[in-house]
């Protein structure tokens, strides 16, 4: 991608349509939210010779959650569109488009407050840097399955608990070239101390698979590469 993508310019303009449909309603206990964003649209590039590019993405979520009194329990599944082949004349990734920077439903997979979305064995996780970037891992896209469960202990303490288990979307052919991700795994723990000022704290591992030995190492399986991660994240928000 560093090497693919400047070739064509450092500069382009596009005119790009997004739709971006969603659906919430509550039926007694149960919740249903589900979101599409669909992008299509052409790229020209400033490079001479260089061709046009056609976008064809997209990326949408379903989530289904049941409250139980205090607690509540979830169960969804979430697809970003990837692509790894950087030469042709077709955008299909959507994290050209929108890496999704905002939904952070898995804490090292989705999150970039912790720095590890721009390293992770330098291929990124699912949004990179954002816009403008060539992370890896948010071009590939990815699948990821997800369920959780949010529990009110009492009016001011909340514990969460959700695991994921996430592949990319799209990875290159040949080599040892593997789509594993891994299985994540969350605990939060949020306290409201007063009505401003509030306590989180996020335990999160990643049981990571061989997508991150074999990305990193241009489809070779690098044995010195290990992709489980652990992180403790604390943050003190004091709102006035």
């Amino acid at each position: 991608a560093t090497a693919a993508i400047p070739a064509r310019g450092l500069t382009c303009q596009g005119q790009v349509i997004l739709l971006a449909p969603y659906f919430e309603g509550k039926f007694g206990d149960l919740e249903i939210t589900a979101e599409l964003d669909y992008a299509f649209g052409t790229t020209e590039y400033d490079a001479a010779g260089a061709k046009d590019r056609d976008l064809k993405a997209f990326s949408y979520f379903f989530e289904g959650a049941y409250d139980f009194g205090p607690g509540t329990v979830q169960l969804g599944f979430a697809h970003s569109t990837g692509d790894t082949d950087y030469t042709d004349d077709d955008i299909e990734s959507m994290g050209y488009v929108s890496p999704g920077a905002d939904w952070a439903k898995l804490f090292i997979l989705n999150d970039d407050s912790h720095g590890m979305n721009t390293s992770l064995a330098g291929v990124g996780n699912h949004i990179g840097d954002g816009f403008g970037t060539a992370s890896i891992a948010m071009l590939d896209g990815y699948q990821m399955l997800y369920a959780g469960v949010d529990y009110d202990v009492t009016d001011t303490i909340n514990i969460g608990i959700i695991a994921a288990i996430s592949k990319a979307d799209d990875v290159p052919s040949g080599m040892d070239y593997d789509d594993d991700q891994g299985i994540e795994y969350d605990l939060s723990f949020t306290w409201n101390l007063t009505k401003n000022l509030e306590y989180t704290a996020i335990a999160a591992y990643l049981d990571g698979g061989d997508y991150w030995k074999s990305r990193a190492n241009g489809g070779v399986v690098d044995p010195d590469i290990d992709p489980d991660i652990y992180t403790l994240y604390h943050k003190l928000t004091l709102t006035f």
